[in-house]
């Protein structure tokens, strides 16, 4: 029976069991059936035609029997590991399994056509099995050599046919879970090669969708194979300089001589290549294999025979290659190649390109990419281009997943401080846009207090990295104030401070990539990805702390196919990305830094005409008036808002009125009634001559109801202010009267603060 076949049904019996530890791991295998077709020693049937017929009726039988459905994956598992030498495939219909079976198994019946057979039957693989399973429509798929490396790439065998796209490799050290079912199973874990695969639960979304998800992308994963092989293949970190994937199998140098391409990824290639390594290549063969991998089907049979193997069109007869490294070649027909150490800063174009990308497609999946930003610092095991892209989509993400977290817990600030007005939240509102709020969140009435339509708002719209500067900078100011424990504060503060240093390093680094700007960066990199807020680390409101445990302690890494193949999917998503234009924000917060207490009860926000004015339309009542200090009504440090129909206003403008009536202007029924101190108080002809043009000008529909509640008002209460700090004359109370009648609540708050000598906070 078939090495994988025997493995996975192993496997299956040990979860059943109960005995498996990797099933917490979320290991997971797929309902299967199958059929072996000889025995070793069994002599060959008399009727091949007869016999394959026989087997697909079996296969179809069991296929009922294990209540499987359509589509169906029909997989030739070989007696002997032969990677990718026989045909797997989809089936998806009665009639089309019927095809798939009978193709397979005609297959491995068939006459060798090699000149050295593997099998004394001189067939291709008699003494194999057919499996079936259900067919998983796959996004991604991996490959893991436990204790050595996981390796991803696209759909179900992105990785072992050596398709085109991207190939995300991670380290790994020891798993303890793995290690111990291995044991169980009597498998050495440096001679198998597990492969999962992974499916999208939301398509309809793309990965760009699945980015923005909670925690982790959702999707379905499977172990489908555990695939013996000759030991992990050799991966280093690539010297400086070097970016050629390949492996000479222990020699230090080749001159070439004979080159076998694989002009494409089909299996007609792949068998044609697994063929000539049988019969033989000549002295100074390698096998040259364009867009391969270390862990491809054709590196595997190369591995198995001895054969150098180059993922590369580049070299040509004539030519000596040296290894450079494990896992990298390099030309050096002079012989003296000279390894010199791996240097970040060779591949600071590709950082700076995956930082605009990730900078301006904020996902909040992005922090999977930790283990790609301490790879590329450290020295990566793949193309260290692509990992220097996905390092920079990372340090993005640090930056604008702190300010999303800053930005999204202000929005408890009209609750959970005691001395916050309405400026930040309208400031907030200003920045993206009314209507850009209420498309995003779906809150027509008033800004969300939703945290996530905080994150939504910030992957929906980048703004320029100043603009970012300057809202981290906004947000520290925020968090100066006094919070409640538990909600923002100095935690707060200190997290948004340290992803502001990062976004000012990397500002540096964008000018001059030097290695004082890149040694910079690095250290604030670290500092932000160990933010804390008051309860966790400062990413848990959207990301597993998983993520970021994987890139700075390298002994968490575990074989978790969730974990792992959310890291191919954020790498994938920054490469599938382009830089998208940006949103400045900087007129915005300018506008903001000037606007003082003192101007906002001057002229409340709501009758600015400008951005923040027509955002306090969309604030609520409480986020008008957040709790504490500038809310309550009968406080002298009251804040109004202006917007109408405010019932907090309104009772402000009560108390206001009835401070002022008794006292400083009473207005009777006569005109003669007396102000305070009248008669002891000399008259000033200019100001009773002033109040008699405004009481006039008022009366004939010169001075409008809106002049009286605009600027013009204030000055005249202002004015008004100083007449009654000297006293008043009866003389002047009937105009004092009239035009009082016509004034607002803020011209009547600036007499009222004036009368009684208040000062404002």
């Amino acid at each position: 029976m078939s090495q994988k076949a025997l493995a996975l049904e192993a496997y299956e019996e040990l979860t059943m069991t109960h005995g498996a530890l990797t099933t917490d791991l979320g290991w997971r295998t797929l309902r299967t059936t199958g059929v072996t077709l000889l025995k070793e020693g069994d002599e060959l049937p008399s009727s091949i035609d007869a016999f394959i017929d026989s087997n697909v009726e079996q296969l179809k039988h069991q296929i009922q029997h294990s209540q499987l459905s359509f589509p169906v994956f029909v997989r030739a598992c070989p007696l002997n590991p032969r990677p990718g030498v026989l045909e797997s495939s989809m089936a998806d219909n009665w009639d089309e399994f019927t095809t798939v079976a009978t193709r397979i198994i005609t297959t491995m019946m068939s006459p060798d056509p090699s000149d050295k057979p593997m099998y004394d039957t001189g067939l291709i693989d008699p003494y194999g099995t057919v499996i079936v399973q259900p067919y998983i429509d796959a996004d991604a798929s991996a490959v893991v050599s436990p204790n050595h490396y996981i390796m991803m790439g696209r759909d179900n065998d992105g990785v072992t046919a050596g398709k085109d796209g991207i190939i995300v490799t991670i380290p790994i050290q020891e798993c303890s879970h793995t290690k111990n079912d291995m044991k169980r199973l009597n498998i050495d874990p440096q001679l198998i090669e597990l492969e999962f695969v992974s499916e999208l639960s939301h398509k309809d979304t793309g990965v760009r969708g699945v980015m923005r998800q909670k925690y982790e992308p959702v999707q379905d994963t499977r172990l489908v194979q555990l695939r013996g092989c000759e030991g992990p293949r050799p991966i280093g970190t690539p010297p400086k300089g070097v970016t050629i994937s390949g492996t000479f199998h222990g020699a230090e140098r080749i001159n070439i001589k004979h080159i076998h391409l694989v002009s494409d990824n089909t299996d007609e290639q792949l068998d044609l290549m697994e063929q000539a390594l049988r019969e033989g290549m000549p002295d100074g063969s390698v096998v040259l294999h364009p867009n391969g991998s270390h862990l491809s089907h054709h590196a595997g049979q190369c591995f198995k025979y001895g054969v150098p193997y180059i993922a590369s069109a580049v070299p040509q007869v004539g030519e000596q290659w040296t290894q450079a490294q494990l896992g990298w070649v390099v030309l050096d027909n002079e012989g003296t190649y000279e390894p010199q150490a791996y240097d970040p800063l060779d591949y600071s174009d590709e950082f700076i390109e995956g930082f605009k990308r990730g900078f301006t497609n904020f996902a909040r999946q992005h922090g999977w990419l930790s283990n790609h930003f301490h790879q590329y610092t450290g020295g990566p095991i793949n193309d260290p281009a692509e990992c220097a892209m996905y390092a920079g989509g990372y340090v993005a993400w640090l930056i604008n997943a702190t300010l999303s977290v800053g930005l999204g817990e202000i929005r408890h600030l009209p609750t959970t401080t005691r001395n916050a007005t309405a400026l930040p939240l309208a400031t907030i509102a200003s920045i993206y846009g009314v209507d850009a709020w209420k498309k995003v969140t779906q809150r027509k009435h008033h800004l969300s207090d939703s945290r996530t339509h905080y994150y939504m708002m910030i992957e929906e719209m980048p703004v320029t990295l100043d603009s970012c500067i300057s809202m981290l900078e906004f947000a520290m100011k925020c968090y100066q104030l006094e919070w409640n424990a538990g909600y923002g504060g100095k935690k707060y503060y200190e997290s948004c401070q340290n992803a502001h240093g990062l976004a000012q390093a990397m500002k540096s680094l964008l000018t001059t990539q030097g290695d004082e700007q890149f040694k910079e960066m690095i250290f604030h990199a670290n500092l932000t990805e160990h933010n804390v807020h008051n309860n966790d680390f400062f990413f848990s409101k959207f990301i597993s702390k998983t993520a970021l445990n994987w890139g700075t302690d390298p002994r968490l890494v575990t074989i978790t196919p969730k974990s792992f193949f959310s890291i191919y999917y954020a790498a994938r998503d920054i490469m599938e990305s382009t830089e998208r234009d940006t949103l400045d924000a900087l007129p915005i917060l300018q506008l903001a830094k000037g606007i003082t207490k003192k101007s906002m009860r001057e002229t409340p926000l709501s009758q600015r005409d400008d951005s923040i004015g027509h955002a306090m339309l969309y604030l609520n009542e409480m986020q008008r008036h957040p709790m504490g200090l500038f809310r309550n009504h009968e406080s002298k440090n009251f804040i109004p808002c202006g917007v109408q129909d405010c019932i907090v206003c309104a009772q402000w403008d009560t108390e206001v009125k009835e401070s002022i009536t008794p006292t400083l202007v009473p207005i009777p029924a006569s005109h003669d009634a007396p102000f305070p101190l009248a008669d002891k108080t000399p008259i000033q002809s200019a100001q009773l001559q002033w109040l008699k043009v405004l009481s006039k000008q008022l009366n004939d529909g010169e001075l409008t109801a809106t002049e009286m509640t605009g600027e013009k008002g204030n000055g005249i209460a202002k004015a008004m202010a100083g007449i009654f700090a000297e006293g008043y004359h009866h003389d002047m109370q009937k105009y004092v009267s009239n035009i009082i009648a016509s004034f607002g609540t803020e011209q009547l708050l600036l007499l009222s603060n004036k009368k009684n000598g208040e000062k404002e906070e």
